[in-house]
């Protein structure tokens, strides 16, 4: 219990900071999560399109190795 004014002031403010600090820090958490989900869709974006690239490059060489046989 607070002895005086002075020191409920100062109790009420090192709480109101120690509530700020931990909104601060899931707030901060939820920042990252939100970042490292949009680079694992980026890079899961960037996948998708090498492998359509590789797919269309094993599908042109089918094609020519086709024409050849034939």
């Amino acid at each position: 219990m607070p002895k005086n004014a002075r020191e409920s002031d100062f109790l009420y403010g090192k709480a109101a900071l120690d509530h700020y600090d931990q909104y601060v820090t899931v707030q901060r958490a939820v920042m990252n999560q939100r970042l490292n989900e949009e680079k694992g869709l980026q890079k899961l974006i960037l996948l998708d399109k090498k492998l359509k690239i590789e797919e269309a490059l094993q599908l042109a060489k089918g094609l020519r190795w086709h024409q050849l046989v034939n």
